[in-house]
């Protein structure tokens, strides 16, 4: 039996129970606004390798999955009965073949920085496009069911084309299909088939803003289907709009912490969760503590970019900070001919010998080819700071090169490959910072120019 539920969305009444019926979430609003951005005059440390202690507890995973689980009797969530419910194995994500080269990398960064958050083997993939069906009722469910299981379909398109109602203004929602148990009672989750995310392209959003709605939704379109406890959890993206009523302009830099660490906790816990099955003992040896590798480079006017790479319950995590443009790229006129930025990448081995070594970002305007080159690549002892580069041994050949596509101010492997994502930073472009994945080294990179 496949079966739908509505659930209620800001400035929406949710429909009556149909079957079949969609599990649907949406965060609304074109007035989008955030907490206090990064500070830049920050003081930041050089090259540093630390234990770090104030990673999400298992407690705090636990608080922020009990909304989709249910709650305890006498919460604001007593009335809830469901389990969570995750894929069986990570889904293909796939655009729809109208979307522009700007969706594009929208989709392309909210993907690499979700799959930052998952080891190697658990990274969702993006597929080949798929035909865009307009004026099809999406919202109401008439296209879910032909999403073929083990994939999410996304869509940017105006409100009417997925039948959207008139008279609510959303940034986007999500539906999932889900399969139910149809012998058991009550009802128990039996699969979470397949998904659809919609973003809203007709409202005027910055770059942003567009992406942090597309992750909200992506969340979603996962398995978290209830939007989470912002008093709890007041950073989290997945709050009804967002991190303290707005969306926060550090996420096109990194997912917040406590939404990684949950999508971490995801596929430590079986395909259905129920609510009398999840306590703290469900994400078994889950730690606080980690070891992190980090460092900065200014990008002027006092602004601090900041990389590093966090190994935290067995997933390493390049991670990257910084001051988001105030346009995009290829509006910044004071760029022309040859631009280059230089700086380091830092990394972690599968073993945790910690890697370091050069990083070159570099443009030709005239024909836009974009290449990053990544020399003198050195490795050290497990718990030794890498030294001054010529002090380490070398790792493999001690380079690697990468051509690189640029839309907005995103930028991601040319070939296709899944391997590196990166974009722009500081309010003139002055610094560049991304992330590479390879089976023997997840690191982060930050450049300046």
């Amino acid at each position: 039996m496949i079966l739908f539920v509505v659930a209620r969305c800001r400035n929406f009444n949710p429909l009556p129970l149909l079957f079949p019926v969609f599990l649907t979430a949406c965060v609304g609003g074109s007035e989008i606004a955030g907490p206090e951005p990064f500070n830049p005059g920050a003081n930041q440390s050089k090259l540093e390798l630390r234990t770090r202690t104030d990673n999400p507890s298992a407690k705090r995973i636990v608080d922020y999955f009990r909304v989709n689980l249910g709650s305890p009797k006498g919460s604001k969530f007593d009335n809830r009965n469901q389990s969570f419910t995750r894929f069986s194995s990570p889904p293909v994500v796939r655009l729809t073949s109208v979307g522009t080269s700007k969706e594009r990398a929208l989709l392309h960064h909210a993907i690499g920085l979700i799959n930052r958050e998952f080891p190697q083997h658990l990274h969702l993939r993006i597929g080949s496009d798929v035909p865009h069906i307009g004026n099809v009722k999406h919202h109401g469910g008439d296209a879910i069911s032909s999403i073929p299981n083990g994939e999410i379909h996304v869509y940017f398109s105006d409100k009417k084309s997925v039948g959207y109602p008139a008279n609510v203004n959303a940034g986007g929602f999500a539906k999932t299909r889900t399969t139910y148990n149809n012998s058991q009672e009550p009802r128990v989750n039996k699969s979470l088939d397949a998904s659809f995310v919609w973003v809203n392209d007709s409202v005027r959003m910055t770059e942003q803003q567009r992406l942090a709605i597309l992750l909200h939704e992506m969340m979603h379109a996962l398995g978290f289907m209830v939007h989470t406890n912002t008093k709890g959890h007041p950073s989290s993206l997945l709050g009804p709009d967002g991190p303290k009523g707005g969306f926060h302009k550090q996420w096109g830099s990194q997912i917040p912490e406590i939404d990684g660490a949950a999508l971490r906790a995801v596929y430590r816990l079986p395909i259905v969760t129920t609510p009398d099955q999840f306590d703290v003992s469900s994400l078994g040896d889950w730690d606080t503590n980690s070891i992190e590798l980090y460092s900065s480079v200014s990008t002027g006017n006092r602004q601090q970019l900041r990389f590093g790479v966090n190994h935290v319950n067995d997933v390493t995590v390049p991670w990257t900070s910084g001051v988001i443009p105030e346009t995009e790229f290829t509006v910044n006129q004071k760029l022309s001919g040859f631009t280059i930025w230089r700086g380091e990448l830092l990394g972690f081995t599968p073993s945790l010998r910690p890697v370091r070594g050069n990083a070159e970002i570099r443009i030709n305007h005239i024909d836009s080819t974009v290449t990053a080159t990544f020399t003198n690549l050195q490795v050290w002892n497990i718990g030794q700071t890498p030294g001054e580069i010529g002090t380490g041994e070398s790792w493999h050949s001690g380079s690697m090169e990468y051509m690189l596509i640029s839309s907005g101010n995103f930028l991601r492997n040319k070939d296709g490959q899944e391997i590196l994502i990166g974009q722009f930073y500081g309010s003139t472009h002055d610094g560049v910072a991304g992330s590479v994945e390879l089976d023997d080294l997840t690191a982060s990179f930050g450049a300046r120019r």
